[in-house]
């Protein structure tokens, strides 16, 4: 009995030193990037990299079945275009694109800058909410930092912020709820700093507008709402004869392509491409190079069997 006590007891010590020793390194390692936030020292502090610094080649004419006509109208206005200054419009500094998941809110939001032929500096809002105190604010500032030190090159630069709702869910727990604050109070700073900068225009995305804090939706911040829907008929057909027929891809010519527009109501543009991929792996499955009617007609009915399922 002593004998299994004592190894019970060496295991233990054995165990509790390795935590010891790993939370020694940890510390070591993040010491400087922790004090740094907590003392505000921005030039030292770790910079974020969970943000993408890119120009993109997407156009409007990339979006099957094209864009909404309220993008096209943001496009004209980002574009310092007279007739809206004329009629005493003023520039929107916020956009808030709402819609449901997977209906191209992040592809409408690179192809706007695209368009406009600006940087795009793309990162999400749940990658704000982090252990240390201060971290959210930091990557705020580093990101509009980013912006404008695009706009010092003569370039248009547009913040696309994704999952914007991802700040409004963190209520949990008091800390969480604080460090939201802290960085919704950010952001909001940082857009009331560049008022005076056209440059620089910033957009977000969000599937939950209720959750949204208020603070975030009242003017000058993100007031203009332009809700991306589900697409209609016209671009579901649209949408699947670009994926059916991608790559030169061999398909059974008695695919009724309208039938299945007609009924994948509510199917999102993700939907339609698994739709299609989903065909063409069943295809694989039978040692197949063309997609045949019964590879659709199952994958349809699968793809129905689980949106049934999840509601």
């Amino acid at each position: 009995m002593n004998k299994i006590l004592l190894i019970l007891l060496c295991y233990s010590v054995n165990c509790y030193s390795n935590i010891f020793d790993s939370w020694t390194e940890f510390n070591k390692q993040n010491r400087e990037a922790v004090y740094n936030l907590f003392t505000g020292n921005v030039k030292n502090a770790s910079k974020p990299k969970d943000t993408d610094f890119e120009s993109t080649t997407i156009k409007f004419k990339d979006i099957i079945g094209g864009v909404p006509e309220e993008i096209t109208d943001l496009k004209a206005f980002l574009q310092d275009d007279e007739a809206f200054k004329d009629a005493g419009a003023k520039k929107p500094k916020g956009i808030l694109l709402v819609g449901p998941p997977g209906c191209g809110k992040t592809l409408i939001a690179k192809s706007i800058a695209g368009e406009l032929d600006a940087v795009l500096i793309d990162t999400s809002a749940s990658k704000f909410m982090e252990l240390y105190v201060g971290s959210g604010p930091l990557k705020i500032r580093e990101i509009f930092k980013q912006a404008e030190n695009a706009t010092l090159k003569g370039k248009k630069a547009i913040i696309f912020i994704d999952e914007l709702d991802a700040l409004g869910k963190r209520t949990s727990g008091a800390f969480e709820h604080a460090e939201r604050n802290n960085t919704i109070t950010e952001l909001l700073v940082q857009m009331d700093g560049f008022e005076k900068n056209d440059n620089i225009t910033i957009i977000a995305a969000t599937n939950r507008v209720d959750s949204l804090d208020e603070a975030l939706l009242r003017a000058g911040r993100f007031d203009n709402i332009i809700t991306i829907p589900l697409p209609d008929m016209q671009k579901r057909e649209a949408m699947l004869q670009h994926y059916l027929f991608k790559n030169n891809r061999k398909v059974d010519p008695k695919i009724n392509v309208k039938y299945y527009a007609q009924n994948s109501e509510g199917f999102n543009c993700a939907d339609i491409n698994d739709l299609v991929n989903k065909a063409a792996t069943r295809a694989g499955r039978n040692k197949r190079k063309e997609i045949l009617q019964e590879d659709i007609e199952s994958s349809f009915a699968e793809l129905k069997k689980l949106r049934r399922n999840y509601k």
